[in-house]
């Protein structure tokens, strides 16, 4: 067994690398088929978000702009369920502390790097952070959210955010108050989080703190439309003109995202298709050598007397142990690195982790499969090749 080991060393090991590769690009394409439009469906609730920056001098102002933008949009389309509230957006690099993370000011200098499930995957970290009021975010849920002067209110999918109970932000230390449904277009991909704060001279701070060089606040306004009406092209031109304002649709964001994951479905099923093939190429030609090499190992045994039948159960216990060892080192080692798949996986915007170990586990199941039916056909050849040679 110990010769055998030796002589196909190279062999079990590029077996065991095709079959891990496999599994990652297996499970990482199902985890992307099941969750394709779960994830932007969950980010964009609205049919429509329309954003612009506020240049009013005061809070009349203001809201005469939100209402004729509202006047404009209904002489458009059949819109309703307005949502209408203030933002800021900026970046904030990460510094870790015993208990919590504490957001500091980013420098240029630092890039938008994600954040793996233990925080430690870069050594540089940033984090986009859009925040928003309580006032605001009480306006347009059910479930209504408290805060006093030393908590605020977390929406993130960043697996490390998701686990703490505190965060330093303006050099402050607030208790965190996890959410996580909303009924807002917030965009929160790969390394974000939305931080709702108590009031407007909380949010006001923040912006100061993180985001001085912003002069002006964010207005965004979501909105649904009745039946299946929408907004011509030239009609969110006009609009985009007339308040110098962007506006985004989940249609097309869908369409987007659709063209994205399709291509990368596409790509992992071919791919697939691929690495099975490679893999059972190299169990055919490694049990076609096999054979014509065990060929002067059936004659001594038979020399020594053994029987064919104690010959052929000696020499398939030895086989069958030999092809799973690439299998079983391919399942310990995705099993070992899954923590990375899923993080590549956020990288794209999926993070249901449910969805993701059913397709590992289905993956695997499909994958064994197969690689056992491989065996089977490629040691059905072996023992042909050893009956005609012995005849």
């Amino acid at each position: 067994m110990r010769v055998r080991l030796k002589m196909n060393a190279v062999s079990l090991a590029t077996i065991t690398l095709l079959c891990t590769f496999l599994i990652v690009t297996l499970t990482m394409t199902l985890t992307t088929y099941r969750d394709m439009n779960h994830t932007i469906m969950k980010l964009i609730t609205n049919d429509y978000d329309l954003s612009f920056n506020d240049n009013s001098k005061s809070q009349i102002e203001r809201q005469q702009t939100i209402e004729h933008i509202k006047r404009d949009i209904q002489g458009s389309v059949n819109a309703k369920d307005f949502k209408v509230y203030e933002t800021t957006l900026f970046r904030a690099s990460l510094e870790k502390n015993r208990a919590y993370y504490k957001l500091k000011q980013a420098s240029d200098d630092i890039p938008i790097d994600f954040i793996g499930n233990e925080g430690s995957i870069f050594s540089k970290q940033s984090v986009m952070i859009t925040a928003l009021t309580v006032q605001d975010y009480n306006r347009y849920h059910q479930n209504k959210l408290h805060l006093d002067n030393q908590s605020i209110g977390m929406i993130t999918n960043v697996p490390i955010f998701k686990k703490q109970s505190k965060v330093g932000l303006n050099n402050e230390v607030f208790k965190v108050k996890q959410l996580d449904a909303h009924a807002l277009n917030l965009m929160m991909i790969q390394d974000s989080m939305v931080l709702i704060v108590k009031d407007n001279n909380q949010l006001q701070k923040v912006k100061g703190f993180y985001a001085h060089e912003q002069k002006k606040s964010t207005i965004s306004i979501n909105f649904n439309v009745s039946g299946k009406t929408k907004l011509t092209t030239s009609q969110i031109q006009k609009l985009s003109k007339k308040y110098d304002a962007s506006i985004n649709s989940k249609s097309e964001m869908l369409m987007v995202w659709d063209r994205l994951t399709g291509g990368l479905i596409f790509v992992g099923g071919v791919v697939s298709i691929v690495l099975v093939i490679g893999i059972f190429l190299m169990m055919y030609y490694k049990q076609v050598s096999e054979a014509y090499a065990n060929q002067h190992n059936y004659d001594i045994m038979k020399k020594l007397g053994l029987d064919n039948g104690r010959i052929s159960k000696i020499t398939r216990n030895q086989m069958t142990f030999l092809f799973a060892i690439p299998i079983t080192v391919a399942l310990i080692h995705t099993l070992i690195s899954s923590n990375i798949v899923y993080t590549l996986l956020n990288m794209l915007g999926i993070n249901n982790h449910h969805i993701f170990l059913t397709c590992y586990v289905l993956a695997v199941i499909i994958i064994s499969f197969l690689y056992m039916a491989m065996y089977k056909i490629t040691s059905y050849i072996y023992a042909k090749v050893i009956h005609q040679q012995r005849n």
